[in-house]
């Protein structure tokens, strides 16, 4: 036998062991089900109904947050992945232990949205599914208050004309904490079709919300929490929309950033630039100081300007950050 086929043998043989092991070794599954019915019992309890896919020896649980607006419930199953389940679905009945989520007048379970029929009151109300859509974030950030809640600064946009109700979910998985902003209209309502602007500060439920944690609304990805005691002014970012990078033939080279984007107000304020750098990462931030009592015209200044960045740069990769913005650079 010639060693090729020798070695591609002991490959394929390497890899089924491999596979063997991977399949034998324990992990949790987290299973989520189809939600067909919510409704408020006689005894005043909200009570969830649905189907898994799969018949399996594990119970439902569920996490509720609890928001302006809606209550936040994630509704699951977690088993074993050695766990032996039947291939026929699986009807379940879920009664919450927290009564006061049967008072809400909207649901968001498993990211699907749900209305209290509007005649339906107290006891035996129920909820029908509804229309949920994401709204679009241009320009968002995080800070804790001194009560350890966290303040959501959000501006963006609505697809509709009418006046939504905001609607909030938040998830937390592998050191991430996600949280999406939402509008839901019921099946009955007509809205204009407009884009309705969304600017505003939004007070989170308190949670374990270490610096480092990524955060992210929506699609929006929030570059980290604010602890700093903002009091007497807000560190205002500016949104970055384009950065162009220009590398001048030096030895060792040297790069320059050609940048546009906007303040996301009025307020004709000095702009400050600050650059760290991290190995081959580098940070910029361009952002102004806006004192906390100033009131801002509601319209967007563009802004355009160049950084030359600091120090050379020898052959490699580079990760160059203006603000939310990301970039890569081959040297």
């Amino acid at each position: 036998m010639s060693k090729p086929v020798l070695l591609v043998l002991i490959i394929l043989l390497g890899g089924g062991i491999f596979a063997l092991w991977q399949n034998q070794t324990e992990r949790t599954l987290r299973d989520m089900p189809t939600i067909s019915a919510a409704a408020v019992n006689t005894e005043g309890a909200l009570v969830i109904s649905g189907t898994f896919a799969r018949s399996c020896a594990a119970s439902p649980q569920a996490i509720i947050r609890s928001f302006a607006n809606n209550f936040d419930i994630q509704l699951f199953r977690e088993r074993s992945s050695l766990a032996a389940c039947g291939m026929q679905a699986a009807p379940f009945v879920f009664e919450l232990a927290a009564e006061s989520a049967a008072g809400s007048p909207w649901l968001v379970i498993n990211d699907e949205v749900w209305a209290r029929e509007t005649d339906g009151q107290g006891a035996d109300a129920s909820y029908e599914a509804q229309s949920l859509f994401p709204v679009h974030v241009d320009d968002a950030s995080l800070r804790l208050d001194a009560s350890g809640d966290l303040l959501l600064s959000l501006r963006g946009n609505q697809a509709v004309g009418c006046d939504l109700p905001e609607l909030f979910t938040l998830r937390e998985a592998d050191g991430r904490i996600q949280i999406g902003v939402y509008n839901a209209m019921r099946a009955d309502v007509a809205c204009p079709d407009m884009l309705v602007e969304v600017k505003e500060i939004i007070r989170l439920p308190a949670t374990e919300a270490p610096v480092d944690t990524l955060f992210g609304v929506n699609t929006f990805l929030i570059d980290g929490l604010e602890t700093e005691n903002v009091s007497d002014s807000d560190k205002v970012m500016t949104n970055i929309f384009r950065v162009n990078v220009k590398v001048m033939e030096s030895q060792p080279a040297r790069i320059s950033l050609d940048i546009e984007g906007e303040h996301p107000d009025g307020c004709d304020l000095p702009i400050h630039v600050e650059q760290a750098r991290d190995g081959n990462t580098i940070q910029v931030d361009i952002y102004r100081i806006v004192p906390a009592d100033m009131i801002c015209p509601m319209i967007l200044q563009p802004y355009q300007g160049r950084v030359q960045l600091e120090g050379g740069f020898e052959a490699g990769s580079y990760t160059i950050k203006v603000n939310s913005h990301s970039q890569t650079l081959e040297i």
